[in-house]
């Protein structure tokens, strides 16, 4: 007769062998490193508006904005504002829809879902980051015909000490930049 520790090992070891789906929630990513990426996305709208607009002296002003210093911040409120600003830059460049997540993030949306109440990990943030300066570097690409290099978008600038706080703020200098570029759009159409 085995022992129920003998018993547990061996359905532990025979399930090890099975396929499985994990639930990938936490990937041990810090706000540090979705900061970086917040930097990168910075970088890749502003290029991406440098290939469309001409107006250098716009631009200047479009790279001087500062960014806002915050306190109190959750990465769930990094996700919801991300989120809310990545739909307003799709709808400017016609983008579409977040992709599918990989398989090993099974069921994205219920694991993303801010309303539930359910703590929003800096991992899931990065996610929704990733895709985002995705999308803005395939925009880029697309305007500048594959000509110039996106390699400096996907810097890693190897940060430490960063806060949801921290990239609030640079989500939040993002959409300052969107909301001008949209304000220079419509005043340009207003004196043509």
């Amino acid at each position: 007769m085995f022992s129920r520790i003998k018993y547990l090992c061996i359905i532990a070891a025979i399930s090890l062998c099975l396929p499985m789906k994990v639930h990938a929630v936490e990937l041990g990513l810090t706000p540090s490193h979705v900061y970086g990426l917040w930097l990168n996305i910075n970088k890749s709208y502003v290029a991406l508006q440098r290939a469309i607009i001409s107006d250098d002296a716009f631009l200047i002003k479009l790279e001087e904005i500062p960014v806002k210093k915050f306190a109190n911040k959750k990465p769930a409120d990094v996700y919801k504002y991300a989120s809310r600003l990545q739909l307003k830059v799709s709808e400017e460049f016609n983008l579409g829809r977040l992709p599918p997540f990989p398989e090993w993030v099974e069921d994205f949306d219920k694991l993303t879902s801010v309303e539930t109440g359910k703590i929003v990990t800096p991992s899931e943030v990065f996610l929704l980051s990733s895709w985002f300066l995705n999308q803005l570097t395939q925009e880029y690409v697309s305007y500048t015909n594959g000509e110039m290099k996106v390699s400096h978008f996907y810097e890693n600038y190897g940060l430490s000490g960063k806060t949801p706080n921290d990239v609030f703020g640079l989500v939040d200098l993002l959409n300052k930049r969107q909301v001008a570029v949209k304000a220079y759009r419509r005043n340009q159409q207003g004196s043509n």
